[in-house]
């Protein structure tokens, strides 16, 4: 959301001619002592705020993507700022499902060696050996010279003696980043100011101590060919800008090669979630969408493998922002949600733009009236973490949620049921409708009642789905199913069902029923759904479930 800055406005108020004259003749100058106050107080005023504004700046930028270098300077706040670097550590962090973020522990470990041993003048995490130091950490080879001296170049650097300036080569076996990365990479860092600053160079060349000195340090090419090091203007590899002799393409690496590679030596690793939906800005709002949510498990296939996972969220009409447009009020809402499990391996999550439309005769009547929206996710057995948020798009007011889901199997052989959903409401689903619309259940449309408190003017209305019944040779089940509603272990009511009076066929059907409230008291109750399999010996099952009466509205 974008927050307004706050500017001081300073006005100059000028009299009438003859005021003015008056005025100055009495006028009193500000003293030094005041006007200093006055700059000192302007000026932390324009620094409130502002705390966090340099951050972009630290050692951080080492690792940070131009477009988020970017969009952190659009900001203006500090809460902004705050929430930005929260989302820019998780969408790096390896195992976002544990409480340590081993991502930013190893950053600031680097930052820390590479002050501890490259500093020279400046920090070491601003020279070149430590900013390579902290994207990629130790190398796995350091070839070090650091008073320089005598030097006898390599076939691939000419070959022949010369003197060089300190220097140190690294070698990484393997670096991950794309461009200008990945087997066998080499970089050499060279100090040609003698003062422990080591700079990173593609030339070799910018080592050599001699490379200016006619006569000395040639190569072995140039003293069997009589040439001088004029001659190296002449060369095939020009980017060298002849400083060194001509380089040979060995192992197929050429100037181009080594250009590219030095280019992107300090590329900042790709964020590990590009997609991350994580709304760690949900703080800046002046005021949090306030959401509850519920979540139900339904077997999708019958090896187990496919759980039908329906995610409820709901929200009170009166916490969104309105605005007239014709007879109705609309109010515009953007939900979105990432999908992680326990491992750390990513789902595809879900995000959609949704409109509330209330009539204008309606509106104030229905504020304590919940908006419902479901998503329907197919996940396999196991425990994931969902981040929700629901934004205001018209106040950009922000509220998020992290859902912890575990999935369970459900096998097929056994007695087994769905989550038990206690619905506000229960209707029949149009004979066309689409079966993976929101709150499509076999042939009803379910609306789970998301906080599990009821009118006594409501029905309790209970939906199940059993699975692994026992079947005869026309593939019908027989079953007992006993609903129980109870207070303080004290039974209230007990409803007898059987399977012939159920929709579904075979070893598996859905329980739907439909209980009036009228008659009991406000309180917490228990409820619970007993399945006999009547084709099998001994076999039962039981499910159960919790709701509250409330003599008002319910919310």
């Amino acid at each position: 959301m974008r927050l307004r800055g706050v500017y001081l406005t300073l006005s100059l108020i000028f009299l009438t001619s003859a005021i003015t004259v008056t005025a100055q003749k009495n006028k009193v100058a500000p003293s030094p002592d005041t006007s200093a106050k006055e700059k000192d107080k302007q000026k932390n005023k324009e620094k409130d705020g502002n705390v966090l504004k340099g951050w972009v700046d630290g050692e951080v930028s080492i690792i940070m993507s131009e477009e988020e270098r970017k969009a952190f300077k659009g900001l203006k706040r500090d809460e902004e700022r705050e929430n930005f670097i929260e989302n820019f550590w998780i969408r790096r962090d390896p195992t976002p499902d544990s409480p340590e973020n081993e991502f930013r522990d190893d950053f600031y470990e680097r930052v820390e060696y590479a002050n501890d041993h490259f500093t020279s003048g400046i920090a070491g995490s601003r020279t070149d050996r430590g900013k390579m130091y902290i994207l990629n950490g130790p190398p796995d080879e350091i070839e070090s010279h650091p008073s320089g001296g005598a030097y006898y170049r390599p076939p691939e650097e000419g070959g022949g003696f010369t003197n060089t300036f300190p220097f140190e080569t690294w070698r990484y076996r393997h670096l991950d980043g794309g461009i200008g990365k990945g087997e066998n990479v080499i970089y050499e860092f060279v100090d040609q100011s003698m003062s422990g600053e080591f700079k990173l160079e593609y030339d070799p060349g910018a080592k050599d101590a001699l490379r200016n000195v006619p006569g000395a340090g040639l190569t072995d090419y140039e003293l069997a060919n009589g040439l001088d090091k004029a001659d190296r203007m002449k060369k095939g590899n020009t980017l060298m800008g002849a400083m060194s002799a001509d380089i040979p393409n060995v192992n197929g690496s050429n100037e181009f090669d080594q250009l590219e590679k030095f280019n992107n030596a300090y590329r900042p690793p790709d964020v590990k979630y590009h997609d991350i939906v994580i709304p760690a800005q949900a703080r800046l709002s002046k005021s949090q969408v306030p959401f509850r949510h519920a979540e139900s498990y339904i077997r999708v296939t019958s090896d187990s493998s496919t759980v039908k996972v329906p995610i409820t969220i709901q929200v009170l009409t009166k916490d969104f922002s309105f605005e007239k447009i014709d007879d109705a009020r609309v109010a515009s809402v953007h939900i979105t949600g990432s999908i992680s499990r326990a491992d750390g391996r990513r789902y595809q999550g879900f995000s959609n733009d949704l409109k509330v439309v209330v009539p204008e005769k309606d509106f104030i009547n229905r504020l304590e009236v919940p908006q419902m929206y479901q998503t329907i996710q197919y996940l396999g057995p196991g425990k994931y973490k969902v981040v929700v948020s629901v934004e205001d798009k018209k106040s950009q007011n922000i509220g998020f949620d992290t859902i912890l889901l575990t999935v369970p199997r459900i096998p097929e052989q056994t007695l087994q049921a769905s989550s038990m959903i206690l619905a506000a409401a229960m209707v029949d689903l149009p004979k066309n409708a689409i079966g993976n619309e929101q709150f499509a259940l076999g042939d009803k449309k379910v609306f789970p009642n998301v906080t599990g408190v009821f009118r006594r003017d409501q029905n309790l209305n209970v939906w199940q789905e059993i699975y692994g019944l026992t079947v005869d040779s026309r593939n019908k089940a027989s079953a007992k199913f006993e609903l129980t509603i109870s207070q303080n272990k004290q039974v209230v009511k007990k409803i007898e069902t059987d399977s012939t009076e159920l929709a579904g066929a075979g070893s598996h059907m859905n329980y739907v029923n439909s209980v009036p409230l009228s008659d009991m008291n406000p309180g917490q109750y228990d409820v619970e759904l007993r399945v006999i399999d009547k084709m099998a010996t001994d076999t039962s099952f039981v499910t159960a479930g919790k709701f509250t009466i409330s003599g008002g509205a319910a919310r």
